[in-house]
This record gives C-alpha cells, sequence and structure tokens, in this order.
C-alpha cells in the first residue's frame, strides 16, 4: 500500500495507533501493522544479500516530538595499513 494510501486509512490508523501520551517519551511498543520483508541486493550478485523486516510508523509533527531522534551516522572512517612478510624456503 501506497505510504499516502496509509496516511489516510482509517484501518492503518487503527494497526499503527500510538501510545497514549501519558507515557514517557521513546517507549517502544510491538507494532499492530504487518510487518514488510524487503530483500537486500548487491549490482555484483544475482541472489539477494539479506533481508530486512520493518514496519512503518506514520505520524503527525506532534507525535513525532515525542521520540527523541537517534543517530544513525556510520561510525567515522578509519586509516589502516597491511603488511604482508612472505618467508620463502628453498627446497632441494
Amino acid at each position: 500500500m501506497f505510504i499516502l494510501l496509509r496516511w489516510f486509512s482509517q484501518q492503518w490508523k487503527e494497526l499503527c495507533r500510538i501510545a497514549p501520551a501519558a507515557l514517557p517519551p521513546g517507549t517502544v511498543l510491538e507494532p499492530k501493522a504487518p510487518l514488510e520483508v524487503r530483500s537486500l541486493w548487491h549490482p555484483a550478485s544475482s541472489s539477494p544479500q539479506g533481508s530486512l523486516s520493518m514496519w512503518m510508523d506514520i505520524l503527525t509533527l506532534e507525535e513525532a516530538k515525542r521520540f527523541p531522534a537517534k543517530n544513525i551516522a556510520p561510525p567515522p572512517a578509519e586509516d589502516w595499513e597491511v603488511s604482508e612478510l612472505w618467508a620463502v624456503s628453498c627446497c632441494g
């Protein structure tokens, strides 16, 4: 179902009704909405490299303010140096 159709669907709103305002901010509830499963693909492979299970929460701005934002940025890049040591012995 398209996101816009979900927003206007009364059935979807009932499935995804968020916690009452009395709950502390950031409270995580089990989703009632159906789980969606998406395959993770890499351009060099003809097989999926894994899958992602998720559900979608659609919140108004006021509802979203109750949940603190989380930093999902990747960790900073690190410089690495690789050295190879070869030992060769002559058989003879």
